[in-house]
Formats: C-alpha cells, sequence, structure tokens
C-alpha cells in the first residue's frame, strides 16, 4: 500500500477550509487503498474539533515561535517516521515546505504541492515582502523541485504557469459529501435562528472572517439598499481571523444595520448543516479563492449562491447555479439587487441546479480516485491521468 504525508498546519477551524478539504481528501484516499495521514500541528481549537476526524486522526508535530510560520523542531522525527513514498504540502510560505524539500534533497521523496490559491496574484501581493523572503530562502526550490502541482481549477493553474513554474499541474477540485436527505429544515434549528424575524429570508456567509472575503464592500452595498433587503438578513458566520470582525462589527454599527446584519460565530458540524438548512440563499464576495468548500457545501444543501468570478467556479454560472458578484460595493449593489428579484421558483432552481452541479462534478470519491491516480503516475510509468497537463 502507497503512503502519504499530507503536511498540513493546524488540524482546526484555524486552518480555514484546510480543516475540511484535507481531512475529507484522506478519508477518500484511504477508501482507494491509499495510506494517507495528515500531519498537524494542535492549537486551541483542536479538542474541540477533533470529533470531525475519523479513527485517523492528525499525527501531531510540535510547533515553536510564530504559528504563521510554523516551525517546528520535531518535524523531520515525525515525517521520517511515516516512511512517506510521497508527500503532498497542503500550504505554501511556510517551514513546511523546507521540510518537504529536505526529504526530496536528502531521500528523493518526491513532493506535490497543493498552493490552494496562495499563487493567485491578489495573494502573492499580500504581504510581499514576507513571501519574497520565504521564496529566496528555500519556497522557490521546493515549487521548481515538485513532482507535481495540484490546481483547484483551471484558473489556479494559470496562476501557477505565471508564477514561472513548468511542473506538471495536476487539476482536480475539491469535492463534497452529500448531505443526509433524512436531515430536514424543520427537525434542526440553528443557534442563531431566534435572532433572525420568522418572517425575513436569510443570505448566508460562511467562512473566515478576513479582508479577502469582500465584506467590507457587502456591508456598504447593504447600507445603500436597506429598502430593497428590508425582508432579508445577513446572516455572517465564521472564525476571526486578525480582528478583522471588530472592523465589520464598527462598519454595521456606523450604519446602523444592527437588526438585518448578524454576527454569530464559528458553525461547525451539525450547527453549520443547521445554518445551511435554516438559509435561503448563500454569498461569497471574496477578491481571492482557490476554490471554496463553502460554495460546494451551499450547492450541497440546493442554496441559490451569489459568488465573484473569483471564487474560481465557472461552472455555476454555466449550470445556471449562481449569481455573479463583480467585486467591489457596486457589484455587491447590483447582486443584492438581482437576489431582490428572482422569484421563489428562480430561486429554487438555482439551487437545484447547483445540487446536480456537485452530485456530478465535486463528490470526494471522485476527487479521491483522481488524486490517488496522480500519485501512482508520479511512482511509476503508469500512463499520465487525465488530468494532468504538461504544457
Amino acid at each position: 500500500m502507497m503512503n502519504v504525508a499530507l503536511l498540513s498546519g493546524s488540524d482546526s477551524r484555524k486552518s480555514g477550509g484546510l480543516y475540511n478539504s484535507v481531512r475529507c481528501l484522506a478519508d477518500s484516499l484511504r477508501k482507494k487503498q491509499v495510506n494517507a495521514r495528515i500531519l498537524a500541528h494542535h492549537d486551541e481549537f483542536s479538542e474541540q474539533d477533533s470529533k470531525a476526524y475519523d479513527a485517523y486522526a492528525p499525527i501531531s508535530y510540535a510547533l515553536k515561535g510564530p504559528a504563521n510560520f510554523g516551525y517546528s523542531p520535531d518535524i523531520r522525527r515525525v515525517l521520517k517516521e511515516q516512511q512517506p513514498d510521497v508527500i503532498h504540502t497542503q500550504c505554501l510560505w511556510m517551514y513546511l515546505s523546507k521540510v518537504s524539500l529536505s526529504f526530496y534533497q536528502k531521500y528523493r521523496t518526491p513532493h506535490v504541492i497543493s498552493p490552494r490559491g496562495m499563487l493567485d496574484p491578489w495573494a502573492v501581493r499580500h504581504s510581499a515582502w514576507k513571501k519574497k523572503l520565504v521564496a529566496t530562502w528555500f519556497e522557490n526550490n521546493h515549487l521548481h523541485s515538485a513532482a507535481c502541482m495540484h490546481a483547484l481549477c483551471e484558473s489556479e493553474a494559470r496562476a501557477i504557469r505565471q508564477y514561472g513554474l513548468t511542473n506538471p499541474i495536476a487539476i482536480i477540485p475539491n469535492g463534497i459529501n452529500l448531505p443526509s436527505t433524512d436531515i430536514t429544515r424543520d427537525a434542526v434549528e440553528p443557534n442563531w435562528r431566534d435572532q433572525v424575524p420568522a418572517h425575513k429570508k436569510v443570505l448566508l456567509f460562511l467562512g473566515r472572517i478576513h479582508p479577502k472575503k469582500g465584506l467590507a464592500s457587502l456591508i456598504e452595498a447593504w447600507s445603500m439598499d436597506q429598502s430593497g433587503m428590508k425582508n432579508w438578513c445577513l446572516v455572517i458566520a465564521g472564525w476571526d481571523e486578525g480582528g478583522h470582525r471588530a472592523a465589520l462589527e464598527a462598519q454595521v454599527r456606523t450604519h446602523g444595520l444592527q437588526e438585518t446584519i448578524l454576527f454569530v460565530g464559528s458553525q461547525l458540524g451539525k450547527d453549520k448543516a443547521a445554518s445551511y438548512l435554516h438559509a435561503d440563499a448563500f454569498i461569497l464576495p471574496s477578491l481571492s479563492e482557490g476554490l471554496p468548500m463553502s460554495v460546494l457545501e451551499a450547492w450541497s444543501y440546493q442554496l441559490p449562491v451569489l459568488i465573484t468570478p473569483q471564487c474560481n467556479l465557472p461552472e455555476g454560472f454555466q449550470a445556471n447555479a449562481a449569481v455573479c458578484v463583480n467585486p467591489g460595493v457596486e457589484g455587491n449593489g447590483q447582486a443584492l439587487q438581482t437576489l431582490e428579484q428572482l422569484s421563489e421558483s428562480e430561486l429554487l432552481s438555482l439551487g437545484r441546479n447547483g445540487y446536480a452541479l456537485v452530485k456530478d462534478k465535486f463528490t470526494w470519491a471522485k476527487v479521491g480516485a483522481q488524486m490517488a491516480e496522480v500519485y501512482e503516475w508520479i511512482l511509476t510509468d503508469k500512463k499520465k491521468p487525465d488530468c494532468i497537463i504538461l504544457n
């Protein structure tokens, strides 16, 4: 059986979308007879979030110093104990990349890299001087020596090429586990439900509260269209990063929107499922994404979604499953006006189309099978998988 080490940062909600995507990738690979183990570090949420993992809990390594760099004095030992055939790094600009590179240089262990949006132009420009320093130190060598890059979509593959990389690229999306049809809206209730008047519809945002998510523009647009959105509440669910939630809450107070815009904190497990079930539409006005799990989840609950082109899901527009949000205040305002004007039947149609799309293209069973083929191709002389591009 092939041994694959999935190198990741935090093993909790603090890793954002990776908390679900890396865990589900590991689960799907094991179903394809790949011994995939996650190596990650603990934090203040790890104990609470550990119940999401199956019997294969992440293998922990210790941190020393700033968590955003992720230096670990013992990760080399922990990784060597796993005797990996392939190392699959799930992030960039961290000490994990240096470790992965060192295993390639010392043991010739091939590595795959999933940038997960971190090579997109917006992301590269963010904290650019720090990234240039890390790139010169080890990240560029790590990237150029990868046996294969993993892009979540074609636009991310273009960003990888734009960065100057010529490695093979496997284009494989994130996946989704379709929710059970046994759980209905009437059977569960999110912890924020009593804060929303019964007659109002819910527009849900669920994800990391970070400037790149575009929430400041959404709130500004909401303030300019209060009469149009009088039948809606905006529910902002997710974990704060860098104090951005406080800035957004101040913006809400400045515009007097406390009755129609609610911050409800992280929603995990059953609370997250209940949040989707009690939403009437979903919005992600991001400035930059890899391939957002939250949109796939919203579609799996048959919600109409409002997304920017930067969410890298053009299939959603092509399948008539999404309303386009152009970044900025004006673009968010236009999307909100479109939402107001959609009939109930049109909203239902958008949601059904989204469900059909994820069922056809974005299940974890398909993703796991494709990734297993990529690993096997790297290690053997088997035929190149169709998901890999060389040009």
